[in-house]
C-alpha cells in the first residue's frame, strides 16, 4: 500500500513539471551562491579550501542545528563546522572567524534591506 501510495505520489509530479524545474534550478542555485560565500570566505581570511569542502560542509554541519541540543541550536552548527573543517587542514580559529563573518554580513543586509523598506519596527507589546 505505501509503495503504490509513493508511485501515485511520484507520477503526480508531471502535472507540476515546471514548477518542480524551478524548485530545483533553484536549489541548486542556492546551493551554487552558499557554496562560493564559504569559499571567497575562507579566502578573505587567507584559507585556502577546495570548493568541495565549501559546498559540503557548511550543509552538513548546518543539519546539527536542528538537534535540540541547545536554544535554537546555538553554537552546535560552529562546532561541528570545526570538526569538519578540521578534517580538511582548517584550524578552530579560522573556522569560527568565517562563520561569524557570514552571520555578520546576512544581519547587516538584512538591517540595510528593512532601512530601505522604510517599515518601522516595533519591539514589545506596548507599542
Amino acid at each position: 500500500r505505501m509503495l503504490s501510495r509513493l508511485i501515485e505520489q511520484s507520477l503526480a509530479f508531471r502535472d507540476y513539471r515546471g514548477g518542480v524545474a524551478r524548485n530545483i534550478s533553484l536549489t541548486i542555485l542556492k546551493w551554487v551562491l552558499m557554496a562560493l560565500t564559504y569559499w571567497c570566505a575562507f579566502r578573505a581570511f587567507g584559507i585556502e579550501i577546495e570548493v568541495l569542502a565549501a559546498a559540503t560542509i557548511p550543509v552538513l554541519s548546518s543539519l546539527v542545528g536542528y538537534v535540540p541540543v541547545t536554544v535554537g541550536g546555538i553554537g552546535t552548527m560552529e562546532w561541528t563546522a570545526v570538526v569538519l573543517f578540521g578534517q580538511v587542514g582548517v584550524e578552530g580559529a579560522g573556522v569560527v572567524s568565517v562563520y561569524l563573518l557570514i552571520r555578520a554580513v546576512l544581519v547587516l543586509a538584512a538591517i540595510c534591506l528593512l532601512a530601505l523598506s522604510g517599515r518601522r519596527v516595533r519591539i514589545g507589546a506596548d507599542q
